[in-house]
């Protein structure tokens, strides 16, 4: 934690970010940038994959960092 620093953006993850207006309720609270995070952004995946993945990105971020974790 380090108070001394200001919040300047905020990533979302897990289920919780794809509830129908969360995002846009938390930008107009914290009055900062909130994204949805993309754990495939980083992955290397034919573009038809990543459409039909894009959908249940939020709940895979979890599972793909586990996944990842194991296989270094």
């Amino acid at each position: 934690v380090r108070p001394d620093l200001p919040v300047r953006r905020v990533v979302l993850s897990g289920d919780g970010a794809s509830l129908d207006g969360f995002p846009a309720a938390l930008r107009e609270v914290l009055r900062v940038p909130v994204a949805r995070h993309d754990p495939f952004a980083a992955l290397a995946m034919p573009e038809k994959e990543r459409q039909r993945t894009a959908a249940d990105a939020a709940r895979a971020s979890v599972a793909l960092g586990l996944a990842m974790r194991s296989a270094a």
